[in-house]
C-alpha cells in the first residue's frame, strides 16, 4: 500500500494576491489614539483552528511626513465584532506599498498563536500622525493540524518595550556597518519561549539606506541572541519596508531583560524605536 503523508500544518484562509492593494483596508487613529478595529478575516471562514499567522502590511507612508503607528490584532471567538485584543503594539508606521514592478512590498510579520476555529480577526492602527493615512493588511492563516501536540502556538502574548507617541523604546543603529549599541527595550512579566521583533522610525525626511536589526535576552555585560540580522529599508519618500522577521526561541523566565541593538550601512536618521512581543503559554490541547 502507497503511504501518503499527511502534513502537520496546512493553509487555512488567505486573501494575499498579486496587487498593489492586497487585504483590507485600516484608517490608523490620529495624534495618538487608536483606531477601530477592522475585521481581516470572517470568522465564517475560518474552518480549522489557527496556530501560525502571518500578516503582510501594505501602504500607509505619505512622503516628508513621520508616520509611527503601532498594530493590535483582536479575535472574537464568536464571529462576531466584540474582538479581544491578543496582540498590541507591534511597531508597523511608514509603510511602503507593495510594487510588483519595482519590487517593494510592505512589511510582513510572522505570529506562532493559537486562534480558534469559527473565530473572527481583526486589526486596529494606533497613529501619532494628526491624519491618518489609510494601510492595508493581508492575512495568511495555517493550522488544521492532526498532530496538535508537535506544534507551539502560543496562548498568550506580551509586548516589551516603552510605549509613548507611537513608538517603542527608542535606540540608535551603527554607522557604516558598524553594530550599534545594545539597547533595554524591557524586561519580560511572563515565561515566554518566543520574540518577535518590530522597529519603526519618526522621521519626515528620511535617507535611501538598510539596516540590520537584532535582539537578544541576558543583562548589561552578557546576552544571548534571539533574532540576528533582521534586514529594514528606508526610502527618500519617507517608507519603510522588510520581510518578516525571524522569529527568536528561547525559554526564558519572568524579569529576563530584553535587549535590540541595530547597523546602518550608511549614517542612520534619527527617530528608531523598537517593540518586542513575547509569545507564552500553549493554547491548544
Amino acid at each position: 500500500m502507497l503511504y501518503v503523508p499527511v502534513p502537520s500544518l496546512w493553509p487555512v484562509w488567505n486573501n494575499w494576491t498579486a496587487s498593489a492593494t492586497p487585504g483590507v483596508s485600516v484608517t490608523p487613529g490620529t495624534s495618538g489614539a487608536e483606531g477601530t478595529y477592522t475585521e481581516i478575516v470572517d470568522g465564517a471562514l475560518v474552518t480549522e483552528d489557527v496556530y501560525f499567522m502571518r500578516i503582510w502590511q501594505s501602504a500607509g507612508f505619505v512622503s516628508t511626513a513621520a508616520k509611527p503607528q503601532l498594530m493590535d490584532i483582536g479575535v472574537d471567538e464568536a464571529a462576531g465584532t466584540s474582538y479581544t485584543t491578543i496582540v498590541n503594539n507591534i511597531s508597523c508606521g511608514n509603510c511602503g506599498a507593495a510594487s510588483f514592478t519595482s519590487e517593494r512590498f510592505g512589511r510582513f510579520y510572522d505570529l506562532p498563536i493559537f486562534i480558534k476555529a469559527g473565530s473572527s480577526i481583526a486589526i486596529r492602527v494606533q497613529g501619532q500622525h494628526a491624519t491618518g493615512t489609510a494601510t492595508r493588511f493581508a492575512i495568511k492563516l495555517i493550522g488544521g493540524t492532526h498532530q496538535p501536540h508537535f506544534i507551539r502556538a502560543a496562548a498568550f502574548t506580551e509586548t516589551i518595550g516603552t510605549i509613548a507617541s507611537s513608538q517603542g523604546t527608542a535606540f540608535t543603529p551603527g554607522t557604516s556597518s558598524a553594530e550599534g549599541t545594545w539597547t533595554l527595550v524591557g524586561t519580560t512579566v511572563a515565561q515566554l519561549w518566543g520574540f518577535l521583533p518590530s522597529v519603526d522610525i519618526s522621521d519626515a525626511g528620511m535617507t535611501a539606506l538598510g539596516y540590520i536589526v537584532d535582539i537578544a535576552y541576558g543583562d548589561a555585560s552578557n546576552k544571548v541572541l534571539l533574532s540576528e540580522n533582521n534586514p529594514v529599508y528606508t526610502a527618500s519618500t519617507e517608507y519603510v519596508t522588510h520581510p518578516a522577521m525571524q522569529l527568536g526561541y528561547a525559554d526564558v523566565p519572568a524579569g529576563t531583560n530584553i535587549y535590540v541593538r541595530g547597523t546602518c550601512s550608511g549614517t542612520p536618521d534619527t527617530g528608531w524605536s523598537c517593540t518586542v512581543v513575547g509569545f507564552g503559554g500553549i493554547g491548544h490541547s
